[in-house]
């Protein structure tokens, strides 16, 4: 699960990977070209914000509500699917903040994505509901990490 998680019901396991954030935009938008953008930019764009059930705190901690001295980020057109990211964001009129793996699984026609160079890389944990722990999760969680380490560490 794509951390933070804050509900008091849900016990975080260990972290299992961490990926920079990107900004996804029409290869027409204004910062297409360079290397890397900053969250301050994100005032002077319009980006996409989720038309579904997500806490405010997650939903900050991928696309914040203001910039690190404060200005506002405008939020654009609410979307439901990862689809109506694509296609809105091709529509050239917003951008979209999303974990790294979204440029490799999702290449799009005249979409390019940018790394957010301050943005705090998402992390992902493994999650259970507290009331259920027992030693099978507990020894589950421990296999995955292990296993994630193992990946983190092979050329």
């Amino acid at each position: 699960m794509w951390l933070p998680i804050h509900e008091p019901d849900l016990t975080v396991g260990p972290i299992l990977r961490s990926t920079p954030v990107l900004a996804m935009m029409a290869r027409t938008h204004r910062f297409a070209e360079r290397k890397s953008i900053d969250l301050e930019d994100l005032a002077d764009c319009t980006v996409l914000g989720p038309n579904g059930p997500i806490p405010r705190y997650m939903e900050d901690s991928l696309v914040p509500f203001s910039t690190p001295t404060g200005r506002p980020i405008p939020r654009g057109p609410l979307v439901s699917t990862f689809q109506e990211v694509l296609t809105t964001v091709a529509g050239g009129t917003s951008v979209a903040l999303t974990q790294a793996e979204a440029a490799d699984y999702y290449q799009w026609p005249g979409i390019v994505y940018v790394p957010v160079a301050d943005a705090p890389p998402s992390q992902w944990a493994v999650i259970w509901r507290t009331g259920t722990e027992n030693s099978l999760i507990r020894d589950f969680a421990t296999v995955v990490a292990n296993h994630s380490t193992q990946q983190k560490n092979t050329p």
